[in-house]
């Protein structure tokens, strides 16, 4: 059994669902997480924040307006070093001193301070694009999915970490079946980050 935030799934259930997603969002995961290039693995977005990185977040983010574009192109001093592009939720320990984790509250804070306008659900898309291994999308769905739990935690990147960690063996058997369909959509799933296919299977709980 999988964990999904307050959901156990089947290994057939989470299957299914990010069947589904790949099938329904085939551009969505082909712009937005392999930004066109499906013959590769993912790989971070370098640099600082790019009309690249916007084109790409326009497409997950439809309601992304203007106004919006233009704040998040002026963010030109996040200290992107201090996350690594490879760096991973699972090795996170939030009980680590000026870890990873803390880091990364650090990356966060830095853009959700400013006065930008720029809500969580888009924040974490974007940063995801940065540090696909670390960064959860925090949509609304998905933090639906987490609800129950959150109440009792208030940490929605902890309990994803721990979902991640726990079901680690889980997500890669899930993995191997995508990878075996006849679809080259959800072949294509398959290479996305442990961290979207637990985001895919929590975002699709809430549509059904």
């Amino acid at each position: 059994m999988l964990r999904v935030g307050d959901w156990e799934l089947k290994l057939a259930e989470a299957t299914l669902l990010i069947d589904a997603y790949a099938r329904e969002y085939a551009s969505t995961i082909r712009f937005y997480d392999f930004d066109g290039e499906t013959d590769r693995d993912v790989r971070p977005s370098k640099g600082p924040i790019s009309v690249s990185d916007i084109g790409r977040l326009a497409i997950i983010t439809t309601e992304l307006t203007r106004e919006e574009v233009g704040r998040l192109l002026t963010i030109t001093d996040v200290q992107w070093s201090s996350v690594a592009p490879t760096a991973r939720l699972e090795d996170a320990d939030y009980d680590e001193p000026d870890g990873l984790y803390v880091a990364m509250q650090t990356m966060w804070a830095h853009i959700q301070n400013r006065k930008s306008g720029i809500g969580p659900g888009k924040a974490s898309k974007l940063l995801h694009l940065k540090r696909p291994f670390a960064f959860p999308i925090l949509g609304r769905d998905v933090c639906e999915s987490y609800a129950k739990r959150y109440r009792k935690t208030g940490d929605f990147w902890r309990l994803i970490r721990d979902d991640l960690v726990d079901g680690a063996d889980d997500i890669d058997k899930i993995r191997d079946r995508l990878a075996s369909a006849k679809n080259r959509d959800v072949q294509c799933a398959s290479r996305l980050p442990a961290l979207r296919l637990l985001d895919i299977c929590a975002w699709q709980l809430q549509q059904h």
